[in-house]
């Protein structure tokens, strides 16, 4: 409304807007190509990176290839980039593991054909016979082959890593066991009574390997059987020492080997020491033997879970 107008004023402007609907459309255009162009590129560039990020993968799946038909042995250490190289590491770990697991197998296999050696000929010595206590024979040594057969099935089932057990419970009863064992020579068992900490392992192995080395021990100790337990950053060191003769220097590298006895007038199928040895192995472990004056010393070496 304009001063002193006694009727508003209304003005109207209008224009062609063809030429702006064309600049609209046109930018809509480009913005729409562009995007497709980018959108590709960004494509090309992700499937580029997959297939060179994955070209490693692809080089490990080769040299599985080969370890599986038996043309390669281990993942080489050299000439893979390092992001794949610990897996490189990781999957030779398992290969070792593997091996272990299948000697371990074989040499159980081994050793119970060896423990079942004496029983057969006892069998067979019996039939052709004709003594009258043949039944009391056949029992017996019928229950020593059940055993024999029980103990190296068990020996050779694969180490389980996952399981822990704890140390102070299992050595605890183990050294009243022994005690009792080898009460009639009166020999003593002192074992730690602070042992703490957790074995890698089964409960079933480190009895296996434990009681072994104490009754091997409580055989030949003149008074005393010690064990003694300490840790050692992600291991466990168990020392068990007697106070008998100890052993020849020239009979300690072969006293681990198997069928090899400390005494052949003994029983046993000296195959103790060789059992304890390869469990403690399958476990990435070490069983070792010195004379400690007087007496043996075994270091067992394991795990700590």
């Amino acid at each position: 409304t304009l001063p002193r107008a006694a009727t508003p004023l209304r003005v109207v402007v209008a224009a062609d807007r063809s030429a702006l609907d064309a600049q609209v459309s046109s930018f809509r255009q480009r913005t729409a190509l562009a995007l497709i162009v980018l959108v590709a590129l960004w494509f090309a560039v992700l499937v580029s990176q997959v297939h060179y990020g994955l070209r490693p993968l692809a080089e490990l799946r080769r040299i599985a290839e080969q370890v599986r038909n038996g043309e390669n042995v281990r993942f080489p250490q050299q000439g893979l980039v390092k992001e794949v190289a610990p897996l490189a590491d990781e999957l030779n770990a398992l290969l070792d593991h593997h091996g272990r697991m299948v000697q371990r197998a074989r040499r159980s296999a081994a050793d119970l054909a060896h423990a079942l050696k004496t029983p057969l000929t006892v069998l067979g010595t019996e039939a052709e016979g004709d003594g009258s206590d043949w039944r009391q024979t056949v029992r017996g040594e019928t229950a020593r082959m059940q055993a024999s057969i029980d103990r190296y099935l068990a020996v050779g089932v694969a180490a389980d890593h996952q399981q822990r057990t704890p140390v102070g419970p299992v050595l605890d009863a183990l050294c009243r066991l022994m005690q009792r064992v080898h009460g009639d020579r009166d020999v003593r068992f002192s074992c730690d009574a602070n042992a703490q900490g957790l074995f890698a392992g089964a409960r079933e192995d480190l009895e296996e390997m434990l009681g072994n080395l104490l009754d091997n021990a409580g055989k030949w100790a003149a008074h005393t059987v010690e064990v003694r337990v300490r840790h050692e950053g992600t291991r466990m060191r168990f020392e068990v020492r007697d106070d008998g003769a100890g052993l020849p220097e020239e009979q300690l590298e072969n006293v681990l080997g198997r069928g090899v006895r400390l005494d052949e007038r003994a029983s046993g199928s000296g195959l103790g020491l060789a059992i304890v040895a390869d469990i403690a192995e399958s476990y990435g472990g070490t069983l070792t033997l010195r004379n400690g004056a007087p007496g043996l010393v075994a270091t067992l070496v394991l795990p700590a879970g």
